[in-house]
């Protein structure tokens, strides 16, 4: 039934020459509910947010399917960004990887907007366990906050808003250190996230799809470098002021030549992750 309400009303908003005049309006209407929900999602109101997002699920993609066929990128970029939370926290990552993969695509002008899609679009790949697919969009993020003219820390916060985002995106570029075996590197990211991480209250907010990487990323930077090396760059992380720490994470990473920790060697062979 209300398909077809749907469609009834459809047709006459064509045959009257307002679809895309109200199409416009259906769009503005949902890139605003998605930037309140983005600036809201860290609060008491999480669970309510959680069902009223969800159950815009129809109205969020029709929205993102306007701005794609209407050629915006920018508003496809923004909006797929700002709904980071939905694709990971909500279980539509892979609506997050189809309409911010095509965004990213439409619109490549550099700026925070973009900045913040890579990122998004890195953690929907995390979710879905596509490691080499969030290792891209890490580093292309990393380059893409990083490549500015004053090259800080506070301007990455700046452009991330809050620090979930921030805390986020340096768990990822920790995972794409540990993927390009710069062990120590990411063990200090991991203790830098960790920190800002409980400036928020329950690491990582207890969702199950970061909770996994950040585990998988400790274990392989144990496996490569041992437990007591791991031990001293995560804590040297965790006792770093977070901008230098966040400035430290957006520079180009260095060549690793870390082998794995044998038996024997300076390192204890790594242990499980906590």
């Amino acid at each position: 039934m209300l398909d077809t309400i749907r469609e009834y009303g459809a047709f006459w908003l064509h045959e009257l020459g307002e679809e895309r005049t109200v199409r416009r309006r259906h769009r503005d209407h949902y890139l605003s509910l998605a930037r309140a929900a983005d600036a809201a999602w860290i609060g008491p109101g999480r669970a309510a947010l959680y069902d009223g997002m969800t159950a815009e699920h129809a109205n969020l993609r029709a929205a993102l399917d306007f701005c794609l066929a209407e050629g915006d990128g920018g508003t496809a970029l923004e909006m797929g960004g700002v709904l980071w939370f939905f694709w990971l926290a909500c279980g539509f990552a892979r609506d997050g990887r189809h309409y911010l993969d095509r965004a990213l695509a439409l619109d490549p002008t550099p700026g925070p907007t973009r900045a913040k899609a890579l990122w998004a679009c890195g953690i929907a790949a995390i979710a879905q366990g596509d490691t080499e697919t969030s290792g891209r969009f890490a580093t292309a993020f990393r380059a893409a906050v990083a490549d500015d003219t004053d090259r800080t820390a506070l301007d990455g916060k700046r452009r991330l808003r809050d620090s979930l985002g921030i805390a986020m995106a340096v768990d990822l570029l920790a995972s794409v250190a540990a993927a390009a075996r710069n062990a120590a590197q990411a063990a200090r990211f991991l203790g830098v996230a960790e920190r800002i991480w409980r400036t928020l209250g329950t690491p990582r907010t207890g969702m199950p799809e970061p909770v996994a990487a950040r585990r998988a990323c400790e274990a392989e930077a144990r496996r490569l470098i041992g437990d007591d090396a791991y031990e001293a760059a995560f804590h040297g992380g965790c006792h770093t002021d977070p901008d230098t720490g966040i400035a430290e994470a957006l520079r180009p990473p260095a060549p690793s030549h870390h082998a794995p920790a044998q038996p024997g060697s300076t390192g204890r062979p790594g242990r499980n992750p906590r």
